[in-house]
C-alpha cells in the first residue's frame, strides 16, 4: 500500500502545477497594498482557522448552526482556495489538491466565473448534494460535506433581479469580450443600490442586506476599469462599499454575510463565514491576468519594391503583426512572377535577369513587440530591393522609415543578405486603438492528447462485423503493422474503450482526439460509446474531423457545416466532450487540402457558429495566413523531426497570437470606429510520434524506424524543449500505419511507460504511483450444459490485458463461446485456449465460459490454467492453477426437481441434472421435497435410490456418480360433507394419500341431533357417481382405492320421531318418519276420544274430537 505521505507529496506536486494555471500565477506579492495590514491578515487568519484537517477543506462558519458543522465544496472551498493563494497561505494549494482530485475543482456553473472561467448561458437553481462526512478530532464534531450543484431542470429566468447573478453574467460577458453588455449589467446593479446595500429580490424578501454582493460589485468594478479604462459609478459609492466591508469584519478577521441598517447604523447579523470572507479577499486583491487584456494596436503598411530577379525580406523583431493582407501593386506582368508573404517574411521571384519593378504592399494590424526591430533583405545580384514602412496617424498612412539594399554582399554572395535596424519607439507612441486580449484557455494549457481511431470491428464483438482488421490469424494481422495485446478488438466494446481511457489517464494523457468520418458512419456510432465511457471515467474526447476523404467527393462548405453542426448538437452537451469556456473543441484534419484557402474556412466557421454558437477550432496546418480562422494549430504527423521543430517554430513566431473570429478588414473597421476587437493567444501543439510503417497497406509505403523507443524519446525531448501548450501523440491506435503507443505484442507497455515519464516532465509533476493489482482465479464448482466456467475477480486495484491460457485434455476439443477469443490450437494432443479480457477494476469479476464441442466424458481433466495481467504502468503479473479433475454428477428425478449444490440452484427441466464437479465432498440439497402437479395431485420426496432418506446430504465425489431421487405420487381426498367422518387410516397432511393405497372411510350412518330429530345416510357419491346405502348400523364403512384424486360426497335425509299420547288406549304408528312424509297414528278403540299431543310430520294439533 502506498503511504498517505507519498500520496500527499504526489498530489502536492500535481496541484502546484495546476494552481499555476487555475490561479494564473498570482502570489502574495501581487496583493493590492491598499488593504494590507491587519485587515488582510485578519481575512487570512479567519480562513485558516476554518481548516478541517481530516477533510482538507474549510468549514462554512464558526458558530452558527448548522453551518458550523458543514463543509461546502462550491462555492466556499472553490473560492477559499483562490483567496488563500492570493493571501499567501499554503492552505490554498492544499485545498486545491482536494478539489482537483475529488471534486473537479468544485465548479458549479456559477462561481468559477470569478476565477476567469466561462459559465453556461442559463442560470440554474442550486441543489445541495451530500457527498460524505468527516469527523474532526480537534473540534470533536462530525461535518457533512455538501456540494451545491446546478439543477438543470430549474432555470432561473429572472436572474437580472438578483445582484450576484447579474454580476456573474457580466463577468462572463467580459471573458467573451462583450464589454458594452457587461457595462450595461453594471448599470443595472447600481439601480438596486440604495446607499446602504443592494435592494434586489432576495433583500426585499428577507429584509437583510448581503455583504458578499458588495464585494462582488467591487470586483466587477475593478475588472471593468482594467479592461475598459472606465466604469459608470461615483467615487462616493466605491468608498461606501469599502466602508461597509471593513465594518462587516469581525474581531476574528472574517466577514459577516448579512446586515441591517437601523438609524443609519450598520448592524451585522449572524456569524462570519468562509464564502463571504473569500469573495471579499478576492475582490480586494489583484485581478487575474485574464481580465488584464488591454493591448494597444497599430496599423502598418509595408511596401517591398524590387527590380531584382529574386528577393526575400524577413522581419525578425519589432511589432508583432497579428493580421495582414497584401497584393501586387506594380509588376504583376513580370515573367514567371511568384510571391509569398506572411507576418514575418516576404518572398518574390521572377525569371532570371528579369528587371521588371515589382511592388508588393502588405497592410497589417500589429501589437507592441521589441523597440528595436530588424529587417533582413536578401536578393539576386541585379537590381535593388527597398522596404518602406508607414503607419496610421488617424487620417491615413504616413511615412515612417525605409531601408534599401543594392549590390552584392561579398561575405555571402549567394544569399546576399543585408541587415537593417529600425527603432519603433515613435510608432509605439501612436496606437490606433485597444484590443481585448484572450488568454489560452486552461483546458488547452499543458495538456497531452492522443489521436484515437474508433474504426475497428470484430465479428465476435458487438459490432458483429470485421472492419479495418484484415487477414487476421493467431500470429499476425494483414492490415496491421503490429499485433495489439488486446487482440483484434472491437471498437464498439465499452470494455475496450474503458481499457484505453484508463491506460491513457495513467500515462498522463488528458484526452483523445477521435477520428470522425461523417454522420452515421461506423466511427460516428462508436463515438456514442466513447462519450458514455468518458462520462463514467471523467475522461474528455473530441472529434478529429476528417476533412480529407480520398475515396469520397470533395466536401463543400455546406456539407462541412452540416456535419460539424450535427456533432455539436448531438455530442457537445456531454460532460465528456472537450470544451473550453463552454465552447466545443473540434480538431480539423488537412485544412489546406484541395487548395482550401483561409477564406474557405473562415466562411465555414462563420456559418457553423451561426448554427450552433461559438466553437474552438484547432486546425491541422502550417500556413500563418489561417491565423484569424483557427483558435489553435497542430500538425497531425511529421516524420522528419527537424521539420517538426521548424513547424513549431513557425507556430511560435508567426501564429501565437491573432485576431479572434475577425478578418483584417473587419478588425480595421472596428478599430477606426473606436471599438475594441479581440485578439487571441493561440494554443500551439507539438506532435510526437513513436515511429511509422505503412508498408502493409501502401506501396511502397514509408518507414520511420522506432529504434526501440529512441525515436519516440527524441520527439519528446524536442517537444519539451519547445514548451508547447499541448503535445499531441500520433497515435494511440493507428495500427495500419504503425504509429500506435497502445500496448502491442512486439513492444508491450514500452511506449506507455515512456509517455508517463515525459508527460510528468512536461506538466512538472511526479510520476503517479501505480498500485499492484491482484486477481483471484477460481473455477466455479460446476461445468454444466456443455460449458466450462471460470471466474476471475480483481481483489485489489485495476488489472489490464488479462490473458487466460487453459490446457484441456485431448478428448474435449474446446472453443471459447463468447467474447475475446485469441486462439484455440492443438498442441501435443491437447487443446490450448488463449483468451484476452481487457480490464478488471477493483471489485469486478468476469466469468469465462467455454463451449465443449464434443460429447462430454464422465471425467474432465484440465491440465493447466495460467493468467497473466498487467498494472497500468506495464508491470506483469502471473498466476497459475495446477491440474484439476472434474467428475460427472448426475441427479435424476421428476421434471422441475430443484436442488442446490454448494448453494447454487439447479432445476431438472427434463428429469436430469448433469454436472461436472471438482473432485471433493459435495453438499446436495433437495429443495423441492414436494412437487405440486395440480391442486389435488403431487409428488413427495421420500429418499434416494441408495437408501438415504435425508433431503440434505454430503456425497464424496471421487468418480462419476449418479444419484436418483425417489418420489411418491399422492392424491388428495376431498370431502364435501363432514358429519362425524372417521378416516381409517388417518392422514397427517390434509387428506393426501399415496397412489394405489386403500383407504377405509368410516362414517356414522345415523347421526342424532336430539331425541326427536336425526340424520340418516341414504347414499354417497365418489367423483359424482352415486352409491346407495342400506344399513341400520350406526357406522357405515366405505372402501376406496386411491388411484386418482377422489371427491367424496354424502347424502343424508332428516327424520322426526312421532309419538302419540292417550289416557284411554294405546297409540299405534309411533316411530321415525322422513321429513315431508305422512304419519298415520291410531288407537285401539275409535270410540275412545284421543287426547294429548298428536304429532304430525310438519306440525301438531290438540285432539278434541275423535279421529280415525
Amino acid at each position: 500500500m502506498i503511504s498517505m505521505k507519498r500520496i500527499s507529496k504526489i498530489l502536492l506536486l500535481i496541484v502546484l502545477a495546476l494552481s499555476n494555471l487555475l490561479f494564473l500565477n498570482l502570489t502574495a506579492d501581487e496583493i493590492n497594498y491598499e488593504v494590507t495590514g491587519p485587515q488582510v491578515k485578519g481575512l487570512c487568519s479567519f480562513l485558516e482557522l476554518q481548516y478541517i484537517h481530516e477533510a482538507g477543506l474549510l468549514r462554512a462558519a464558526t458558530t452558527v448552526e448548522p453551518e458550523r458543522e458543514r463543509i461546502y465544496i462550491a462555492s466556499d472551498n472553490l473560492l477559499a482556495a483562490r483567496a488563500l493563494t492570493l493571501l499567501g497561505s499554503k492552505l490554498g494549494v492544499k485545498i486545491l489538491t482536494v478539489l482537483s482530485q475529488k471534486y473537479s475543482f468544485g465548479f458549479n456553473c456559477r462561481h468559477e466565473v470569478i476565477l476567469g472561467f466561462n459559465i453556461p448561458d442559463e442560470f440554474y437553481a442550486l441543489r445541495q448534494e451530500k457527498i460524505g462526512e468527516v469527523y474532526s478530532t480537534a473540534l470533536g464534531l462530525k461535518f457533512e460535506i455538501l456540494y451545491e450543484k446546478p439543477d438543470k431542470s430549474r432555470i432561473i429566468y429572472d436572474w437580472r433581479e438578483y445582484v450576484d447573478l447579474t454580476i456573474y453574467r457580466a463577468l462572463d460577458y467580459i471573458i467573451e469580450g462583450r464589454i458594452s453588455e457587461a457595462e450595461e449589467l453594471f448599470r443595472n446593479i447600481l439601480s438596486a443600490w440604495d446607499g446602504n446595500g443592494f435592494r434586489d429580490k432576495a433583500q426585499k424578501e428577507s429584509g437583510r442586506y448581503e455583504t458578499y454582493k458588495i464585494a462582488l460589485a467591487l470586483y466587477l468594478y475593478r475588472v471593468l476599469i482594467e479592461v475598459n479604462g472606465k466604469c459608470p459609478i461615483e467615487t462616493e459609492t466605491i468608498n461606501k462599499w469599502y466602508t461597509i466591508l471593513r465594518r462587516m469584519q469581525t474581531v476574528n478577521g472574517g466577514i459577516v454575510t448579512h446586515y441591517v441598517v437601523r438609524n443609519e447604523v450598520i448592524e451585522p447579523l449572524g456569524d462570519a463565514n468562509t464564502e463571504t470572507t473569500s469573495i471579499t479577499a478576492i475582490a480586494l486583491s489583484n485581478l487575474p491576468s485574464l481580465f488584464s487584456r488591454n493591448s494597444k494596436l497599430y496599423l502598418l503598411q509595408i511596401d517591398v519594391i524590387t527590380d531584382s530577379d529574386w528577393t526575400s525580406v524577413n522581419f525578425p523583431n519589432g511589432p508583432i503583426i497579428i493580421a495582414y493582407n497584401g497584393s501586387i501593386l506594380t509588376g504583376g506582368n513580370a515573367s514567371e512572377l511568384k510571391y509569398y508573404f506572411d507576418n514575418m517574411r516576404v518572398w518574390i521571384s521572377k525569371k532570371t535577369y528579369d528587371t521588371t519593378k515589382v511592388t508588393l504592399r502588405i497592410t497589417g494590424i500589429a501589437i507592441r513587440g521589441s523597440n528595436l526591430g530588424g529587417i533582413v533583405i536578401m536578393k539576386g545580384h541585379i537590381g535593388v530591393t527597398e522596404v518602406v514602412l508607414r503607419f496610421w496617424d488617424g487620417g491615413g498612412f504616413i511615412y515612417y522609415s525605409s531601408v534599401r539594399h543594392e549590390g552584392i554582399n561579398q561575405s555571402d554572395p549567394v544569399s546576399n543578405p543585408r541587415f537593417f535596424t529600425i527603432n519603433y519607439d515613435f510608432l509605439y507612441a501612436k496606437p490606433v486603438g485597444t484590443a481585448l486580449r484572450e488568454s489560452i484557455p486552461l483546458a488547452m494549457q499543458k495538456k497531452v492528447c492522443a489521436f484515437y481511431y474508433p474504426w475497428y470491428g470484430n465479428a465476435r464483438g458487438p459490432s458483429r462485423c470485421f472492419f479495418h482488421w484484415e487477414g487476421v490469424d493467431v500470429d499476425s494481422i494483414g492490415s496491421s503493422t503490429h499485433y495489439p495485446m488486446l487482440g483484434p478488438y472491437d471498437s464498439y466494446d465499452e470494455k475496450v474503450i474503458e481499457t484505453h481511457m484508463l491506460l491513457a489517464k495513467s500515462s498522463g494523457i488528458d484526452y483523445f482526439i477521435v477520428s470522425w468520418w461523417g454522420i452515421d458512419t461506423f466511427e460516428d456510432k462508436v463515438f456514442h460509446s466513447l462519450l458514455n465511457v468518458g462520462e463514467q471515467l471523467g475522461f474528455n474526447i473530441t472529434i478529429y474531423y476528417e476533412s480529407y476523404r480520398k475515396l469520397s467527393p470533395l466536401l463543400d462548405p455546406t456539407q462541412i457545416v452540416n456535419e460539424l453542426s450535427y456533432v455539436v448538437r448531438n455530442y457537445a452537451s456531454s460532460p465528456a466532450f472537450l470544451k473550453v469556456n463552454s465552447r466545443p473543441v473540434i480538431f480539423i484534419y488537412a485544412v489546406e487540402a484541395y487548395g482550401r484557402d483561409p477564406d474557405f474556412w473562415f466562411k465555414v466557421r462563420r456559418s457553423l457558429e451561426e448554427h450552433v454558437g461559438p466553437v474552438y477550432l484547432v486546425g491541422d496546418l502550417r500556413d500563418p495566413r489561417y491565423i484569424h480562422v483557427f483558435d489553435a494549430f497542430h500538425t497531425y504527423i511529421e516524420l522528419n523531426l527537424n521539420v517538426m521543430e521548424d513547424v513549431f517554430k513557425t507556430y511560435r513566431q508567426k501564429m501565437s497570437i491573432g485576431l479572434k473570429d475577425l478578418d483584417l478588414n473587419q478588425a480595421i473597421n472596428i478599430i477606426l470606429s473606436k471599438g475594441n476587437p479581440t485578439i487571441q493567444e493561440k494554443a500551439l501543439c507539438f506532435t510526437v510520434v513513436p515511429g511509422y510503417d505503412d508498408r502493409k497497406i501502401r506501396y511502397p509505403g514509408a518507414l520511420l524506424d522506432r529504434r526501440n523507443g529512441e525515436t519516440y524519446k527524441a520527439y519528446w525531448q524536442k517537444a519539451l524543449k519547445a514548451d508547447p501548450d499541448l503535445i499531441l501523440i500520433t497515435s494511440w491506435n493507428e495500427w495500419h500505419e504503425g504509429t500506435e503507443i497502445e500496448p502491442s505484442r512486439e513492444y508491450g507497455f514500452t511506449y506507455l511507460q515512456l509517455t508517463a515519464i515525459y508527460t510528468a516532465q512536461f506538466k512538472k509533476t511526479s510520476l503517479p504511483y501505480i498500485e499492484k493489482p491482484k486477481l483471484i482465479l477460481k473455477y466455479l464448482p460446476r461445468i454444466d450444459n456443455g460449458t466450462l466456467s471460470l471466474n476471475i475477480s480483481s481483489q485489489d486495484y485495476t488489472a489490464f490485458i488479462i490473458t487466460i491460457k487453459i490446457i484441456l485434455n485431448s478428448s474435449l476439443e474446446a472453443s471459447y463461446m463468447e467474447g475475446y477469443l485469441t486462439s484455440t490450437i492443438r498442441q501435443d494432443n491437447l487443446d490450448v485456449i488463449t483468451v484476452v479480457f481487457p480490464v478488471l477494476k477493483s471489485g469486478e469479476s468476469v466469468t469465462m465460459r467455454f463451449q465443449l464441442r464434443r460429447h462430454l466424458p464422465d471425467t474432465v481433466n484440465i491440465k493447466e490454467t495460467t493468467v497473466e495481467y498487467y498494472s497500468a504502468n506495464g508491470e506483469r503479473f502471473k498466476q497459475e492453477v495446477g491440474e484439476e479433475y472434474y467428475h460427472r454428477l448426475t441427479v435424476r428425478g421428476p421434471s422441475d426437481l430443484a436442488i442446490t449444490i454448494f448453494g447454487q440452484l439447479y432445476i431438472a427441466r427434463n428429469g436430469n441434472i448433469n454436472l461436472w464437479m471438482r473432485r471433493q465432498a459435495v453438499e446436495v440439497h433437495v429443495l423441492s421435497e414436494v412437487i405440486q402437479i395440480s391442486d389435488n395431485e403431487r409428488l413427495r420426496f421420500t429418499g434416494w435410490s441408495d437408501g438415504n432418506v435425508e433431503s440434505r446430504r454430503i456425497v464424496k465425489l471421487e468418480k462419476p456418480l449418479t444419484l436418483e431421487t425417489i418420489y411418491q405420487r399422492q392424491f388428495r381426498l376431498i370431502f364435501e360433507d363432514t358429519y362425524n367422518i372417521i378416516l381409517i387410516p388417518s392422514s397427517m397432511e390434509e387428506n393426501w394419500y399415496v397412489e394405489n393405497s386403500n383407504v377405509n372411510i368410516s362414517v356414522k350412518a345415523i347421526q342424532y341431533i336430539n331425541n326427536s330429530t336425526r340424520k340418516v345416510l341414504t347414499s354417497y357419491f365418489i367423483n359424482d357417481v352415486e352409491h346407495s346405502v342400506s344399513t341400520q348400523e350406526d357406522l357405515f364403512i366405505i372402501r376406496i382405492v386411491i388411484d386418482q384424486a377422489v371427491k367424496l360426497k354424502f347424502k343424508y335425509v332428516t327424520q322426526y320421531f312421532i309419538k302419540g299420547y292417550s289416557k284411554f288406549s294405546r297409540v299405534l304408528g309411533e316411530g321415525w318418519y322422513p321429513e315431508g312424509s305422512e304419519a298415520i297414528l291410531s288407537v285401539d278403540n275409535d270410540s275412545v276420544p284421543m287426547e294429548g299431543l298428536l304429532g304430525l310430520i310438519g306440525g301438531t294439533y290438540n285432539a278434541d274430537s275423535k279421529t280415525k
